[in-house]
């Protein structure tokens, strides 16, 4: 009897933890996000379409956006909780960028290429 009601406490816990964990990962990455963007310099205005989801594969979520005044152009954010790289420190709430046209992934240099390159730390 003692070992079910452990087994259903931890299962609880385990439920709730679920419950809460993934709106306010998602509420980290809508805001880490935006702070990103205004450093930018892109404006609420400016946002043709933004899609946000989960990304399973590598923890985090992705976030989908084109602008109204860079067109033909998609930016893909990525947010991690956080990463630990070969040969780097444990960093929290990191933010990456990668922009690309309908064939093909831009790279660095980014002049004249978008209008709004990613911020590197």
């Amino acid at each position: 009897m003692k070992g079910k009601k452990v087994f259903l406490a931890i299962l609880i816990l385990l439920g709730l933890g679920l419950f809460f964990i993934y709106p306010v990962e998602r509420g980290l990455a809508l805001r880490c996000y935006e702070d990103y963007r205004s450093a930018q310099g892109i404006g609420e205005e400016n946002i043709e379409s933004e899609e946000v989801f989960r990304d399973y594969k590598n923890g985090g979520y992705k976030i989908i956006a084109s602008y109204k005044d860079d067109p033909g152009l998609t930016y893909y954010y990525s947010y991690y909780p956080w990463t630990h790289r070969r040969g780097e420190n444990l960093r929290f709430n990191r933010i990456f960028l990668n922009i690309s046209n309908s064939h093909e992934q831009l790279g660095p240099p980014y002049e004249n290429k978008c209008k709004y390159p990613p911020l590197y730390e």
